[in-house]
C-alpha cells in the first residue's frame, strides 16, 4: 500500500509539472487544466489512502494568514467593481493569490508524504530515488522540447521571440514555481542519501544534481527567449541558494543539527552563517567558471539577452521598475496611508503604474494590511525554528527548516526588489515553505 501511495504522490507532482510546462509552451493562451485536475485527483488519492486528513494542524500562522487574506479580499470588493479583475487577483491562474497558495499547499502535502515514506522504509527510498531521477529526466526532456519549439521563432538580432506579445510574466512565474518543486525534491532526497554510504547512491545523487543544474540552465534560457528577466534571475538566484545549502550542510550530522540554533545572530555570525558564507564563495566561483566555459563552448553572445539590456549596457526592466518606484510610491501611499486602495495606481498615475515591489502592500492595503502581513511572516519564522524532537515530519526536520528559511528569505528579497505583492511565486512559496500543516506523527501510518 505504501508503494502505491508513493507512486500516486509522484504522479501528482508530475501532473502539476505538466500543467506548468504546458503553459510555458503555449504562452498566448492558458489551458491544460486537465493536468491540474490530475494533480488534484492524485493528491486526493494520496490523502485518502494515507489518512492525511488526520494530520492537519491549524497553527497560529494559518489563523493570521486567514485574517490577512480576509482583509485583502474585502479591500478588493470595496475598491474594485470589476469582477474579472477581482477574479484575476484571487483565483486566476495568471496572478491569483488564492490559486498560488493552494497550489503550494498541495505540493507541500505531497512532498511531506514522500519524505515520510522514503525516510522510514529502505525499499521505498530506493523506489523514490529512481522516481526522482525519472522525474528530473522528464522535465529536462520537456524543457528542451519547449526551448526548441520557441527557438525556431527567435529573432536574428536578439535572443527573443520574433512575435513577442508581452505574455512573458506568467510563463516566467510558472518556471520559477516548477524550479522550487525541483529544488525541494532534490534537497529531500539528498538528505536521505547523505545517511547512506553506498557508492551507487552517491553516483545517483551526483547524476540528479547534474540534471537539476541542466534543468536550471534550460529554464533560464527559456525565460530569456520569452523576455522574462524575472524568470531568469529568480531561477538563477534559487539555484545558487540551493547549491549553497547542499554544500553548507555536508559537515553537519543529524545530531549536530539539534545543537544548532536558528536565532538571527547565529544564522548571520554563528557556525551556520560562517559555513554558508564560505559555501557561497565556493559555489559562486565554480558557477562563474562553469558559465564562462559553457558560453565559450556554445559560442553564445550574452549581449543578445534581455537581462543584459540587448547590448544597450543597461537592464531596462530594472531601470523601469526603479523609476516607477521613485516617481509613484509616495503619491500612491499618500492617497490612503492607513488602509490603502486596491487600485490606487488607476486613481492616481494610471493603469499599469503600480509599484513593482513587495512594498506595494503598503500602497494598496495600507499600513494596516502591511502590519498584518508582517505579523504573519514573524509567526512563520517562529514556527520554523520551534522544532519539537520526536515528531516524524518533513516540517519538523531542522535541516529542511534551515532550507525553508533560506528559500523564504530569498523569495522575499526577490519580491521586495521587483514584484507586485500578488506575485504568484511568493504565495506559492508561502503555501509550500511557509505553512507547515502536515504533522504525520499525529496519525497512524504503517511504514
Amino acid at each position: 500500500m505504501n508503494a502505491v501511495i508513493l507512486i500516486t504522490g509522484w504522479l501528482s507532482i508530475v501532473s502539476c509539472s505538466l500543467f506548468l510546462l504546458a503553459n510555458v509552451e503555449y504562452i498566448d493562451e492558458s489551458g491544460s487544466y486537465h493536468f491540474l485536475m490530475g494533480a488534484v485527483l492524485f493528491a486526493m488519492v494520496t490523502v485518502v489512502l494515507g489518512n492525511r486528513l488526520e494530520s492537519i494542524v491549524l497553527k497560529k500562522s494559518v489563523l493570521l494568514l486567514i485574517v490577512f487574506l480576509t482583509y485583502f479580499f474585502l479591500k478588493l470588493i470595496l475598491d474594485i467593481e470589476d469582477f474579472e479583475v477581482i477574479k484575476g487577483y484571487t483565483i486566476g491562474t495568471s496572478g491569483g493569490v488564492f490559486f498560488a497558495l493552494l497550489l503550494g499547499l498541495l505540493a507541500s502535502l505531497i512532498i511531506s508524504d514522500l519524505h515520510l515514506r522514503m525516510s522510514k522504509n529502505y525499499h521505498l527510498q530506493n523506489l523514490g530515488i529512481m522516481l526522482l531521477l525519472g522525474y528530473f529526466v522528464l522535465t529536462l526532456f520537456l524543457g528542451w522540447r519547449i526551448l526548441q519549439g520557441h527557438y525556431v521563432h527567435v529573432r536574428s538580432d536578439l535572443f527573443l521571440l520574433a512575435k513577442q506579445s508581452g505574455n512573458y510574466q506568467r510563463p516566467g512565474n510558472f518556471l520559477f514555481i516548477l524550479f522550487m518543486i525541483l529544488s525541494s525534491l532534490l534537497v529531500i532526497v539528498t538528505a536521505l542519501l547523505n545517511r547512506s554510504s553506498g557508492w551507487k547512491k552517491r553516483i545517483i545523487l551526483t547524476v540528479n544534481i547534474g540534471i537539476y543544474i541542466l534543468n536550471a540552465i534550460l529554464f533560464m534560457l527559456i525565460s530569456q527567449l520569452l523576455g522574462s528577466n524575472s524568470g531568469f534571475a529568480t531561477v538563477a538566484g534559487f539555484l545558487l541558494i540551493t547549491l549553497v545549502y547542499l554544500y553548507a550542510i555536508r559537515p553537519f550530522g543529524s545530531r549536530e543539527w539539534w545543537d544548532l540554533r536558528y536565532g538571527v545572530s547565529n544564522l548571520l555570525f554563528g557556525r551556520i552563517g560562517r559555513r554558508v558564507r564560505a559555501s557561497m564563495v565556493v559555489v559562486l566561483v565554480l558557477a562563474f567558471a562553469g558559465l564562462f566555459a559553457a558560453l565559450q563552448y556554445l559560442k553564445i553572445d550574452v549581449s543578445r539577452f534581455r537581462i543584459m539590456g540587448f547590448k544597450s549596457g543597461s537592464i531596462s526592466s530594472f531601470d523601469t521598475r526603479s523609476e516607477i518606484f521613485r516617481n509613484n510610491f509616495i503619491e500612491h501611499l499618500a492617497y490612503n496611508p492607513f488602509f490603502g486602495n486596491a487600485q490606487v495606481e488607476v486613481l492616481t498615475t494610471g493603469v499599469g503604474t503600480y509599484v513593482h515591489s513587495l512594498l506595494s502592500i503598503i500602497t494598496h492595503l495600507g499600513f494596516f494590511g502591511f502590519f498584518l502581513f508582517l505579523l504573519f511572516l514573524r509567526q512563520i519564522y517562529l514556527e520554523i525554528i520551534q522544532i519539537k524532537p520526536g515528531q516524524r515530519s518533513l516540517y519538523n526536520d531542522r535541516s529542511f527548516g534551515f532550507y525553508r528559511l533560506l528559500a523564504m528569505g530569498s523569495i522575499l528579497v526577490f519580491a521586495l526588489i521587483s514584484a507586485f505583492y500578488t506575485w504568484m511565486p511568493l504565495w506559492f512559496a508561502i503555501g509550500f515553505y511557509g505553512l507547515s500543516l502536515w504533522q504525520p506523527s499525529l496519525f497512524r501510518t504503517r511504514l
